[in-house]
């Protein structure tokens, strides 16, 4: 019999070699306040809210569909569920919806039979939109809740048709307006200085 058979060969562990650091590295201090500096930041930015559009906005990615703002309301109409036609159109005389970044929605429409006003939280997923806890006054005139498409005719101009049949016409102002607004304003406060407020 060969010398050695019947022996279990044990291998003894080899020790990982840690790499060195010297004493008092502060690699470890920074890892722990960078770790605090980024959970401070998320629970004040919340780039999670309203369908990460924060965190889209700040790497550079473009919004699934360009709804923040201020709008007016064009015309409010009752459209065909099926066909799309439209049935007839709402009596209003002007309106307008504030979508927020922080994903908060706010309507005011003003009709010959009074004020209708709205309040409550919106996401976009793709090209549909999702308004929720929604309260208004007159109460029950306004769905506590509302799904549909939206529909960019222009940069500027949107279409919200809900699933209920409602579609919203809204219009925002372009840059070059808002830009031509404040040249205008400009003009008209150094006109009245010359005159000296006269006009």
């Amino acid at each position: 019999m060969p010398i050695g058979a019947g022996l279990v060969v044990t291998k003894k562990p080899v020790k990982k070699v840690r790499a060195y650091r010297e004493g008092g590295s502060w690699s470890g201090t920074l890892f722990v306040i960078f770790v605090v500096c980024l959970a401070g930041y998320g629970f004040v930015a919340q780039p999670w809210s309203n369908n990460w559009r924060p965190l889209r906005k700040l790497v550079g990615m473009a919004p699934e569909a360009d709804i923040a703002g201020q709008w007016n309301v064009e015309k409010l109409v009752q459209l065909n569920t099926k066909t799309k036609q439209q049935i007839f159109q709402y009596d209003m005389n002007s309106g307008q919806v504030s979508f927020q970044e922080s994903g908060k929605v706010s309507l005011a429409i003003q009709r010959t039979q009074g004020e209708m006003k709205g309040e409550g939280v919106y996401k976009v997923k793709e090209n549909r939109l999702f308004i929720d806890k929604l309260t208004g006054n007159p109460a029950g005139e306004i769905a506590p809740k509302l799904a549909g498409k939206v529909v960019n005719t222009t940069a500027d101009n949107i279409i919200a048709m809900f699933d209920t049949g409602t579609a919203i016409f809204l219009r925002r102002e372009s840059e070059r307006e808002k830009i031509a607004k404040v040249l205008a304003y400009k003009m008209m406060g150094d006109r009245l200085k010359k005159t000296g407020g006269d006009e």
